[in-house]
């Protein structure tokens, strides 16, 4: 998750598209009806203070929830790929502070790369939201890389490896474990709520979110970052 108070960017270059992947398509749903697949919270707040770590600890919720580790959220954030300033490359400074001038994530090449020393962790990349769907579906969780607090997003030009790079700043990763085809929602586990009190601590550590909404925010940037825990 990356945060900050400065106006707004529109200008500098665009956020360079990644290169052409493979399609990982999920199977075929094994079921149509509403379905929640259990993951155990793990907030980045407390007692781990990472205000920046959402990534990990969204994935990491989705290994716990299918079995693939016990490890703790400071271990797994601290044996986390990391580089100076390019996310593609792995988790750029520190998930525990606060800065303006890198982006503070990991994009999902390098992240999923990181998951798979503990499970079955696919990148999905640019998934259109009904592949996300099939993955609920099939009784696997998502992590998918929207905007904190479902907020328009908002853009900053930094330094990536020398070059200014716009990208999204107001970056939010969270873990999807559930989907109603009825309500055409998600079931989501936040990992910037507290379990006790804190900052949000009145909103539900789980929560619905409508798929138009996380659809919207999931395509900001036409970025459509995601990763499988399978």
């Amino acid at each position: 998750m990356i945060r900050g108070l400065d106006p707004i960017d529109n200008q500098g270059p665009q956020e360079p598209q990644p290169e052409p992947k493979p399609e990982v398509k999920p199977e075929e749903p094994k079921t149509i009806g509403r379905i929640i697949n259990p993951v155990p919270y793990v907030s980045q707040l407390k007692p781990v203070y990472a205000p920046n770590g959402c990534e990990a600890t969204s994935l990491l919720m989705g290994l716990k929830g299918k079995g693939y580790t016990n490890l703790g959220l400071r271990a797994f954030l601290d044996n986390m790929p990391k580089t100076s300033s390019n996310p593609a490359k792995g988790y750029v400074g520190s998930p525990y502070g606060n800065e303006n001038y890198r982006f503070l994530t990991i994009d999902p090449e390098p992240l999923a790369k990181y998951g798979q020393r503990y499970g079955n962790v696919v990148n999905i990349q640019g998934a259109p939201i009904e592949d996300i769907i099939k993955e609920i579906q099939n009784g696997n969780t998502v992590v998918i890389y929207v905007t904190l607090h479902w907020a328009p997003a908002y853009y900053k030009t930094l330094p990536i490896d020398g070059v200014p790079t716009r990208r999204i700043f107001n970056n939010h990763v969270l873990l999807l474990t559930g989907y109603d085809p009825a309500k055409k929602a998600f079931y989501i586990a936040d990992p910037y709520n507290h379990e006790s009190d804190g900052a949000n601590r009145s909103k539900p550590f789980f929560y619905w979110k409508s798929q138009a909404l996380v659809d919207k925010c999931y395509n900001y940037g036409n970025r459509r970052f995601a990763v499988a825990i399978r």
